[in-house]
């Protein structure tokens, strides 16, 4: 006996949008807490100059699903990026 299963298709649009990425030394918040990295209220990404390669790298895909998806809550954001990290790493290496 099989199982039927029904399944909801969603079309989604593309993300396609140019991102400006900025290194930065001394990277502070307002209340001068440091930084690895942030997003602009113009949109752009902000990394921290002196991080090291791999956490540059990780924090420039953090930053990057924030301007791609600004309301994913901050634990799915974090989900994502140690996936995509996780991915990629082998090959920076």
């Amino acid at each position: 006996m099989s199982r039927s299963r029904s399944f909801q298709v969603r079309t989604t649009k593309e993300v396609q949008q140019k991102i400006t990425v900025k290194y930065v030394k001394d990277l502070r918040d307002e209340d001068g807490n440091k930084l690895d990295g942030c997003v602009t209220s113009a949109g752009e990404v902000l990394i921290e100059k002196d991080l090291l390669q791999l956490d540059k790298v990780s924090t420039l895909i953090h930053e990057c699903i924030h301007v791609a998806a600004p309301d994913l809550p901050e634990a799915t954001v974090l989900r994502i990026e140690h996936a995509v990290f996780r991915a990629i790493k082998p090959e920076l290496k």
